[in-house]
C-alpha cells in the first residue's frame, strides 16, 4: 500500500500575509474577520486607522515574528517530529477507514499559521499554532493532518459519484457532509485508537446540526452518519456506496443545508453561546427521500 508523505513547512511572513489579507475579507467566510481580530486586538487597533490594510498586516506580522520567533521555531520542530514518527501508521488507518488506496506517491504539505483556523488547498493545508504561542495549548498536528487529508479523499470519491449520478452538490452541502463524515469516522476504529480519541465532536458548525433522517427524533448529522458507517462496516458495504447515499440525500435536501450555512455565516460562533440563535440553528433538517 502506497502511503503518502506529510511535510511540515516553516512559518513564512509572506505566506501568512497573503492568508491574513484573504480571510480578513473573504466573501465565503464573513465571520472569519472578527475571529481574527478577536485573537489579535492589537491588529484590530492598527486596522482602524490604516489607509492600507496590507501595510498594517505586514507590520503586525513582522512584530509578531520578532516577539514569538522562539515559540514558532519550537512548535514547528515538534510538529515535524510527531509527523515523522506517527504519520505513516495514521494514514494507513485513514486509508482503511475510507477504503481508499493512493495509486501513486504523494506529498501533503502542512503550513503553520497563526490564524485561529486551518485553511486548506490542493494537497496542502494550514495548521494553526496560535494556541501554543499564546497559552501553550496546541491542537494535535497528526489529528489535524488526518482530518484534512480525509477531506481530500472525500472530494476525490465524491467527484466520481457526482459524475455517475449526474448530480452536482452545492459547496454548502459538501462542507457539512465532509465535516460530519470525518467526525463520524474519527469516533470509530481504527482511527479512534490510533489518534487517541475519546470523543470527537468535529468542527463547531456541525455540533448543533440536527436532522430527522429515517427517524422521528432529531439526531446530530454526525451521529446519523456514524450509525450508517457502523452498519456499512458490519455488512461489508463498500464505503463508496455509503458516500453515494449521503451525496444523494444532500442533493435532494440541498436547500435546507444552504439555509443552515447562511445562518452560520450570519451568526458564526454566536450560535454556540446564544440560546435564541442556537435554537434556530438546531431546528432539525427533515431529510426527504
Amino acid at each position: 500500500m502506497i502511503i503518502p508523505k506529510i511535510v511540515v513547512k516553516s512559518w513564512q511572513i509572506a505566506e501568512e500575509e497573503e492568508l491574513f489579507l484573504r480571510f480578513l475579507k473573504h466573501p465565503e467566510f464573513p465571520t472569519h474577520r472578527q475571529l481574527i481580530l478577536n485573537i489579535f486586538p492589537e491588529l484590530a487597533k492598527e486596522l482602524e486607522n490604516a489607509p492600507d490594510e496590507k501595510i498594517a498586516v505586514r507590520a503586525f506580522l513582522i512584530k509578531f515574528d520578532r516577539t514569538h520567533r522562539k515559540a514558532i521555531t519550537h512548535i514547528v520542530h515538534n510538529n515535524r517530529s510527531i509527523v515523522a514518527k506517527q504519520s505513516k501508521k495514521a494514514l494507513r488507518a485513514l486509508g482503511n477507514a475510507m477504503e481508499h488506496k493512493w495509486l501513486k506517491p504523494i506529498t501533503y504539505s502542512v503550513i503553520p499559521t497563526i490564524l485561529p483556523f486551518s485553511p486548506y488547498g490542493t494537497n496542502h493545508f494550514n495548521f494553526s499554532i496560535i494556541g501554543y504561542i499564546l497559552n501553550k495549548k496546541q491542537h494535535d498536528v497528526l489529528m489535524v493532518a488526518v482530518h484534512e487529508i480525509s477531506h481530500f479523499i472525500f472530494f476525490n470519491l465524491l467527484k466520481n459519484i457526482e459524475q455517475e449520478r449526474k448530480i452536482e452538490l452545492p459547496k454548502q452541502v459538501k462542507h457539512f457532509l465532509k465535516e460530519a463524515l470525518t467526525a463520524a469516522i474519527f469516533n470509530e476504529e481504527p482511527l479512534k485508537h490510533i489518534l487517541k480519541i475519546k470523543e470527537h465532536k468535529g468542527n463547531p458548525e456541525i455540533q448543533g446540526l440536527y436532522v430527522k433522517w429515517a427517524s422521528p427524533k432529531p439526531i446530530l448529522l454526525t451521529d446519523v452518519i456514524r450509525g450508517y458507517y457502523r452498519r456499512a462496516r458490519k455488512n461489508k458495504t463498500p464505503f463508496t456506496r455509503l458516500l453515494a447515499k449521503l451525496a444523494v440525500a444532500g442533493y435532494k435536501n440541498q436547500n435546507a443545508f444552504i439555509k443552515k450555512r447562511a445562518l452560520w455565516d450570519r451568526y458564526g460562533q454566536r450560535i454556540l453561546t446564544e440560546p435564541r440563535v442556537r435554537k434556530q440553528y438546531s431546528a432539525p433538517i427533515i431529510i426527504k427521500k
